[in-house]
Order: C-alpha cells, then structure tokens, then sequence
C-alpha cells in the first residue's frame, strides 16, 4: 500500500509563502517513497496548484469565509452541525502515514478563541491523529510570544503531543520560553521554502510581458507590501506613509521604476488580504505613479519568485518576499513587522538588512544602497548563506521519512502480533 502524508496548513488561499513549503516537502518526499499518495486539508478544495503538485485536497475544519464563520466554531463542532465534515477531517487523519502541520506562523495568538483560530485547529487535529495512532510532524514552525495562560498551555500540549517537532528560526523558540512554554526536543532549521522547486527559466519576463508592464529604462525596485491594519490604524498610516515615500525616494532618481510583487491575493474576507489591493492604494499615493507597476495576476509560488529575477533590488514586508528574493540573489531590505522577518535574515547571515517595519524611507533607502554599492561582497555572502541553508533542508525530509517507516514497522509488528494470536477458546456450557 502506498504511503500516505496528510498535510493541514495555510493552503488554498493564494498565499505564496504558505504553499512553497509543502511543494518543497511533497517534492523530496517523492524522492523517497514509491509514488507515495498526499492529500492537503484545504479551506477551498479547488485548489488549481494542487493539481500541478499532483496531490490530493480535501475540505479542513475551516468555514470558507471569515463571514461565514461569525459566531461559529470549526465546522462539525457546533451545535446542531452536521458531523460528516468532522468525520471525514478525522478518518482521512486515521488513515495517513503521518500528519504534517504547518510550516508557517502558527503559534500565535492573533484569532485566538476556544476552536477557533490557527493554534486551537492544530491542536484539534493533534487530538485526531493521537486517537489514531497517526504521527505527527510539527514542520518549520514560528511562533510570537504568547501572554494568555490557556495559549500557553494549549502551545505546550500541541509540542509534546507531535512526534517531531521542528522551527524555521531560534526566535520562535525563544519567544515560546520566555512565554513559558515548556519546549520539547526539537531541530532548528531553516525556512523550507528555500528548497521548493523553481519555475521555469523566464517565468518572470514572460509573466511581465502577459502584463504588459514594460522592461525598465533604469534600475526596478520589487517590493513585496502587507497591509498592517490588524496592528491598528496608526500602525497601517504609519507604515503606509513610509511606503509611499520610499517610491517616490527611488523613483525620482533617473528612471528608476517599482515594481509591486503581491505575495497573497486572496479576497474572499474583502480586500484587507489582497496585496494587490494595498499595492494599488500605495501607488495612487505616489507622485511617481507611471513608474509604479503592480502585478495583477494570481500566480503560484514559483511564478511569482521568479518576478524576483526581473528586478534589480528587492524591500520586503512579506517575510517570503524577502525568501523568493534571496533565492534569485537580489540585493533584499526586510521591514521585521513579526520576529519570523528577523529571524530569517539572521539565518541566511545579513541580519543588517533587516530593520523595523516603521524604518523612515531614507533609512530604507540607504541600508539598500549599501548592498547595491557592494555587489559582489553581499551578492556572496547571501548566496553562500542561501547554499548553507539549503544544505540544511534534506533534516526535515529525514525526520519525516523517519516517522512514516516508523509507524509502517509498528503497525507490521501489530498485525503479525494480531495473525498468531490463539483464539479464545470456547465457553465451558453450564
């Protein structure tokens, strides 16, 4: 029987970031396994990157949109709720070889509620598999510091309920201790969506011209934006500002252009998760705004890493635009709006080029001609960063293949110990 990796993360909602990870893993894990059988718990199962990865989708415990989740629990998990959705969810765990949750931001607190929000869904998921006897792989997790006591509990009973448990940043871990989360043995390693397969050599210039967005005449600045509203409103104008001011910083120097990359373009809840949205905003704000081009397609992960390769120098908010950007081996400032921003740039060996979320666009702009007026030293030193880490990746690929022969050998063993088993003998009659 083939082997049978179930995966629940953030997958199905247009978000770049989220999907390189599982490519990655899906990928290797082909390598090692004889055409071996992967299903993505998804919010929407029509999922069109599923079919070019060639797995398998099948609805999560989510509701399909935040408005239809008002005032709700998980689906299956309400009262009077039809329990076929939960019931599928848990047989479909019971049957795979190993569950994987994440990679992605999911020790946090941001939607935090009793069955709702991303931690309790890990937990009520870990809760399935352990009823099974399915292991768990906690994958490339970060987490922010916690304060409520119940998500520090629930954060320390998801880490000792996994069967591996690995981070993609030493920050997560310690923002778990010092929240006073008891970590469990783990491996530390880096971002996986440095080892997910590429697009095709000139994905990005063939992307561009469908667009028709013209070859730039000077130097083009990509940036990968978020929208900080969540933060509140202070915190989104602030950021915003500087944004605008940052274009037209570049923009008025010779022929400079901008290019927006959108990293997310999922709009069911409203534009707020839209990138192309903000982008948009952002330009309209621009006294530049001819030379402000903004990405309108929805694209996969690969394809929109490879817009990297079309620019000469890259500012991203998107922790994965700063990744896809670094892959391409652009020169690339973070704006840290979480710790996962920091920590990456501490990994791959610049961690100068990271600055606060809030950084004045002349700050911005100039730890950014630093890296371009030293080319061939940070052109060396984030390659070689980015080799050392991609070095690294194959550990979670071994940890996996682990638990799945692991839990093969043991249920093998289970089996044989239940064949020579003697039958009950009779009842005596009387």
């Amino acid at each position: 029987m083939a082997v049978h990796v179930v995966f629940d993360g953030a997958f199905s909602i247009d978000s770049a970031g989220d999907d390189a990870p599982l490519a990655f893993l899906v990928a290797e894990l082909r390598k090692r396994f004889d055409r071996p059988r992967f299903t993505a718990l998804v919010r929407h199962p029509e999922w069109r990157l599923a079919k070019r990865l060639g797995i398998e989708t099948a609805a999560n415990l989510e509701h399909e949109s935040k408005s239809a989740s008002a005032g709700r629990w998980y689906q299956g998990l309400n009262y009077g709720d039809d329990r076929a959705s939960l019931e599928s969810v848990a047989n479909t765990v019971a049957g795979a070889d190993l569950l994987v949750l994440g990679a992605g931001n999911f020790l946090t607190e941001v939607g935090i509620d009793v069955l709702r929000g991303h931690l309790p869904r890990f937990v009520a998921m870990s809760l399935a598999a352990q009823m099974a006897r399915t292991p768990i792989l906690l994958f490339g997790l970060s987490a922010n510091r916690l304060r409520h006591p119940w998500t520090v509990r629930a954060a320390d009973w998801l880490l000792h309920a996994a069967s591996a448990v690995t981070f993609r940043e030493r920050l997560a871990i310690e923002n778990l201790t010092a929240s006073g989360v008891q970590v469990p043995d783990h491996a530390l390693l880096p971002d996986p969506a440095l080892g997910a397969p590429s697009a095709p050599r000139g994905a990005g210039a063939r992307i561009l011209a469908s667009e028709r967005i013209p070859r730039p005449s000077g130097k083009r600045l990509a940036l990968a934006p978020r929208s900080l509203a969540w933060m509140g409103a202070g915190v989104a104008d602030r950021y915003e500002r500087e944004q605008i001011a940052l274009l037209d910083l570049w923009c008025r120097e010779g022929a400079n252009d901008a290019l927006f990359v959108p990293q997310c373009t999922y709009s069911v809840d409203g534009p707020g998760t839209d990138d192309r949205s903000l982008a948009r905003r952002l330009r309209a704000g621009s006294r530049f705004p001819e030379r402000v081009h903004v990405v309108e397609g929805r694209y996969d992960y690969d394809e929109v890493e490879s817009l990297y390769g079309e620019a000469d120098c890259a500012v991203a908010t998107r922790l994965h635009g700063a990744v896809f950007a670094a892959r391409m081996g652009i020169p690339v400032i973070g704006l840290a709006y979480e710790d996962k921003v920091r920590g990456f740039f501490d990994q791959v060996g610049i961690p100068e080029a990271c600055i606060a979320w809030d950084a004045p666009a002349p700050e911005i702009l100039a730890r950014l001609r630093r890296l371009m007026d030293a080319p061939e030293r940070v052109g060396a030193r984030l390659s070689g960063g980015v080799t050392r880490l991609q070095g690294e990746l194959p550990a979670y690929v071994d940890i996996a293949e682990d638990l799945i022969r692991s839990a093969r050998r043991a249920e093998g063993m289970k089996r044989r110990v239940s064949r020579s088993r003697a039958p009950f003998p009779p009842a005596s009659p009387g």
